[in-house]
């Protein structure tokens, strides 16, 4: 039987992380470990255990001259991480901590990955029709720029990190300028690799929805938890008391187009807070 270790990726135990770990660790019957960017201090994960990553984490992982943003630009780190700390799993499967999956939901997902042999395996993962802004670099290193896939749910092959951890460092190298995220250096090792994949969305497109499961708008985490066992995955999540925090600090564009989900699903209290802040 193959084993999995669920990752998931985060800032802080929010009630959110929270709550998809403990979901997770349910549906699963597995180990969930936290993989945290503690380079502003350290993060407490209650009862999961923690891969801590530091730019002095990075280089013991033999990668060097990383970008100021790479721990939001380089999610891929984390792959490399879990590897060198639990190196005795067949697959590795990364979360991030705004990813809503109710139980219904949690347990779809994990059987049916139980079920999927593919080495790669992501949301939108394939050939594009144009190449996404950030696999342009691909074409340096004379892979085909036009892949991608978005990162919120992956699940890799331990094959896989290791191929992926020899792009980064060889991109480091050969495309000092080129901007690579995360998902280009897994759909680059994909190719490079000539690695067996699929789309998530494509395989369980009742739990990957367009509408639920995107880069944004982001989704109101109280109402999906008192509004009972659904079967999507949302992403992304954000806490009311994290939206009033952004309206009142101007993060992110947070208009009314930008907040169309939040504000659909609010409370006629919370909307109104909202509102009021908005005009």
């Amino acid at each position: 039987m193959t084993k999995t270790l669920f990752l998931i990726r985060a800032l802080r135990f929010d009630p959110v992380a929270a709550l998809l770990a403990q979901t997770l660790a349910k549906a699963s019957g597995q180990k969930v470990v936290f993989v945290c960017d503690e380079t502003r201090g350290s993060t407490d994960t209650g009862p999961y255990d923690k891969i801590s990553l530091t730019p002095g984490r990075l280089k013991t992982l033999g990668l060097h001259d990383a970008p100021e943003d790479w721990g939001w630009f380089w999610g891929d780190v984390c792959y490399y991480a879990a590897l060198a700390r639990f190196a005795q799993y067949d697959y590795y499967c990364l979360i991030e901590s705004d990813v809503f999956l109710s139980p219904n939901a949690a347990q779809v997902f994990v059987d049916r990955l139980g079920r999927q042999h593919e080495d790669a395996l992501a949301v939108r993962l394939g050939p594009m029709g144009a190449a996404p802004k950030y696999s342009r670099a691909l074409g340096a290193l004379g892979l085909d720029p036009a892949w991608g896939c978005i990162f919120p749910v992956s699940r890799v092959h331990r094959s896989v990190i290791r191929t992926m951890l020899k792009l980064r460092k060889r991109a480091v190298l050969d495309a000092p300028n080129g901007r690579l995220n995360d998902e280009a250096v897994l759909v680059g090792a994909i190719q490079e690799g000539g690695y067996s994949y699929a789309a998530l969305d494509q395989i369980l497109p009742e739990v990957f929805k367009p509408k639920t499961f995107d880069t944004n708008p982001p989704h109101l985490y109280e109402p999906l938890v008192e509004g009972g066992d659904l079967g999507a995955a949302f992403h992304p999540v954000v806490r009311f008391e994290t939206v009033m925090e952004r309206l009142k600090n101007k993060y992110k564009n947070y208009g009314r187009h930008r907040l169309r989900n939040v504000l659909r699903t609010a409370t006629p209290e919370m909307r109104a807070e909202i509102e009021a802040i908005l005009d």
